[in-house]
């Protein structure tokens, strides 16, 4: 029944799905990249990945995996195809691996649609389609981004690399050893069967036989079987691939193998792999190697559904890299003031997020009655696409902040949920708020006091509020960085599509991005909450401060009621200005702040960011705080002020200062804490963009200034003609 089941399911995706006819519009060659699965995982599919189900034949049999579900199975028959129809060897896998997979579709073709070009690669192992990307390989702690290969238009980058080259393939790894010691050391592998392959391509291949030894006395190989190629390529490839791995196939001794050796034709086709590439190499076919990224996490998401299944309390926090150890301060200060009686369902809003602050954010959490998950975003809306809509403007904000609108979808399953900004304290059990009585409106939130304020002292604000937003007295202006949604009304009045019309068409630039957005959607359907709930301290400070009687000269008694009662008890700080206890520590009720940052996990990582000179994440950061950099920098800046050459003497000395003591403060920091202390350069993505900054003037000027402090005005001349010779070439 399951089989017959498989067969319907699998003809109707090919149906619906494989049978295309390339077409010869624009005359562009047609792709394929088939993306191998043994599993359920984040499904990578559209018009050239096509995912793939190997061993579908043996689906119902233990791996090295385990057993497959029914659940699973079903899943992953309605989502690809398998490798067992036509003309297969599924039944193979335990021995092939991948193989099946690349197997089908050279005796298949025709289901593909006969693409020009034809690749595969894994779905937790992904090409990168920029050759300049770094590094090129051991990338597995760097990316936790499930989507990786298909952000970016890489569809258009992929068409432009293969104008110019016939293959790509995965880049090669290198070792101290040579490929066959790195074969034979490894403990998943066997020896005499390496030494089975060298025997068989000796007696079948003689007149190869030097290239095929010279690969495996080398220190480079090719792993995991991906590539992308021209179809005459391809199928000359698997001639030659199937030709050897049957071959070994047949005299191998599988008796008495564990699941992992028994993969033996599936690890040695990966040197039979590296063996045709060289091959092709000496015919001058045009030859590519792109980077790979290896994903970190790759299962399955499903429909988001409540952690508890009694007194849920679902809180939702929408969090770029630069507020992540924020967010640990905001939930340092909420699990302080929860409650046993309640459970707390927390879910962060993720795009694309660091690994090793969220892994520390889940140890932070980790209480019975805690649950802290991350939603990858990518799973429910494009972000790409949805870009030119999402108006961004100046300040801090990046598109995160419209991540709000997408709730009641994403929550498919939950009536409702707190929203809250990352930058805040909480002194109250937040329970009482998720609790609060809405009386029939979509939303609840406090009215935004300092909007107020700018709209009665600046007329430009009043037009905009009245004529724009058209907020007034009746409907007053919320602040939107604490949100309780009804999400089951949000959906019912599909909400959600009139927030992105009014974003696109009407208001398009609002000052106030997804604020302003919200209050010109749902000005009628909002229920004011007390202000205790949103104390909006650092805006409304600053501008008192400046004016002691602008509160009493702009609002009305109930506005400074409120303002007066959230001050005096706050149940959440909002730090919601510029100015932040993390970089203004001078600032009302900063010391609330630090003192619950200083029981996380991040407070040293807090304090080094926020460091006059830290050395910041990336390798353009790290050269940056290069001492060169900075004097050359200072150098040069009499380009803008010719007078500043006057105080060289003594703002140069200056930067040494700043420099060293910045220096010796970083390092303290790290030592304490390794998760701040910077990678090697060549770890980092934009390594290549570093090393041209070596080679600016900027740079020079100033390296030569460290090497030669005498001697320097003497050596500034010749530095500048060789970097002006070089730049002119």
């Amino acid at each position: 029944m399951q089989e017959e089941s498989l067969k319907s399911m699998d003809s109707s995706f090919d149906d619906k799905n494989l049978n295309n006819i390339k077409e010869e519009k624009d005359n562009k060659p047609s792709i394929k990249i088939l993306v191998g699965y043994h599993k359920p995982a984040v499904l990578l599919k559209d018009e050239i990945l096509t995912p793939i189900h190997l061993g579908r034949a043996l689906a119902t049999e233990s791996s090295k995996d385990g057993k497959l579900s029914q659940e699973d199975y079903e899943w992953l028959c309605e989502n690809m195809i398998g490798d067992d129809t036509g003309d297969n060897i599924s039944h193979l896998n335990r021995y092939f691996c991948e193989l099946t997979g690349i197997y089908w579709a050279w005796k298949n073709y025709d289901k593909l649609g006969n693409p020009d070009y034809i690749g595969f690669m894994h779905y937790r192992r992904q090409f990168v389609f920029d050759e300049n990307h770094e590094p090129k390989w051991d990338i597995f702690n760097r990316y936790n981004n499930k989507y990786f290969i298909l952000k970016k238009d890489y569809d258009k980058k992929l068409a432009k690399l293969l104008d110019e080259y016939d293959v790509l393939v995965a880049y090669k790894a290198s070792f101290a050893e040579t490929v066959e010691e790195q074969y034979k050391n490894c403990p998943f592998h066997t020896e005499k069967d390496f030494d089975d392959l060298k025997q068989f391509i000796k007696e079948r291949y003689s007149k190869d036989f030097n290239v095929f030894n010279d690969y495996i006395n080398g220190h480079e190989a090719y792993f995991a079987n991906m590539f992308i190629m021209k179809k005459d390529l391809f199928f000359q490839y698997c001639e030659f691939l199937f030709d050897i791995c049957f071959g070994i196939h047949k005299n191998l001794n599988y008796k008495d193998r564990d699941p992992q050796t028994l993969r033996a034709v599936g690890f040695l086709s990966e040197t039979v792999t590296g063996f045709y590439y060289k091959k092709i190499l000496k015919e001058q076919i045009k030859f590519l190697e792109l980077p790979i990224a290896l994903i970190l996490d790759t299962k399955l998401e499903k429909d988001l559904k409540p952690a508890f299944k009694t007194n849920n309390i679902a809180v939702v926090f929408s969090c770029n890299n630069n507020y992540l150890d924020y967010l640990g301060v905001a939930l340092q200060s909420m699990m302080e003031h929860s409650s046993d009686e309640n459970n707390y369902d927390i879910i962060v809003l993720d795009d694309d997020l660091n690994f090793e602050y969220k892994d520390r954010l889940l140890r932070q959490c980790k209480r019975k009655n805690f649950s802290l998950r991350f939603i990858n975003i990518s799973l429910h809306l494009n972000i790409d696409k949805l870009a030119d809509i999402f108006y961004i403007g100046g300040g801090h904000y990046d598109i995160s902040v419209y991540y709000r609108f997408f709730l009641a979808e994403i929550l498919r399953y939950y009536d409702r949920c707190l929203h809250l900004d990352a930058d805040i304290i909480i002194r109250e059990d937040i329970s009482k708020l998720y609790n609060t009585d809405l009386k029939g409106h979509i939303i609840g939130a406090t009215k935004d006091i300092y909007i107020k304020i700018l709209g009665a002292k600046y007329k430009s604000w009043a037009k905009y509020l009245n004529k724009t937003i058209k907020t007034d007295d009746v409907n007053p202006y919320f602040q939107a960085g604490i949100l309780l949604f009804d999400l089951d009304k949000f959906r019912k009045e599909d909400i959600l599509k009139k927030l992105l019309y009014n974003l696109e068409y009407i208001l398009k630039k609002p000052k106030l991005q997804d604020q302003c957005t919200l209050n010109y959607t749902l000005k009628t359907k909002v229920c004011f909450i007390d202000n205790r709930w949103n104390f909006d301290l650092n805006i409304q400070e600053d501008l008192v401060k400046q004016n002691p009687f602008i509160l009493a000269e702009t609002l009305n008694k109930e506005y400074i009621k409120n303002y007066e009662d959230a001050r005096s008890n706050p149940f959440i700080i909002h730090y919601a200005g510029p100015a932040k206890p993390w970089n203004s520590p001078h600032i009302e009720k900063a010391d609330i702040w630090w003192s619950y940052a200083r029981k996380t996990p991040f407070y040293e990582a807090i304090l080094y960011k926020n460091s006059p000179m830290p050395y910041k994440a990336g390798a353009v950061n790290i050269i940056q705080s290069h001492l060169s950099y900075k004097l050359g920098k200072e150098i040069l800046s009499v380009k803008n002020n010719k007078l500043k050459i006057l105080i060289l003497p003594l703002s140069i000395p200056w930067v040494y200062i700043l420099h060293f003591t910045s220096k010796a403060f970083n390092n303290l920091l790290a030592s304490s804490n390794g998760l701040i202390k910077p990678e090697p350069m060549h770890h980092y993505s934009d390594n290549h963009e570093a090393i041209r900054i070596k080679n600016y003037l900027t740079y020079r000027l100033g390296n030569t200034l460290v090497k030669h402090p005498v001697t320097f005005l003497f050596r500034i001349s010749k530095v500048y003609k060789e970097w002006r010779r070089e730049k002119d070439r």
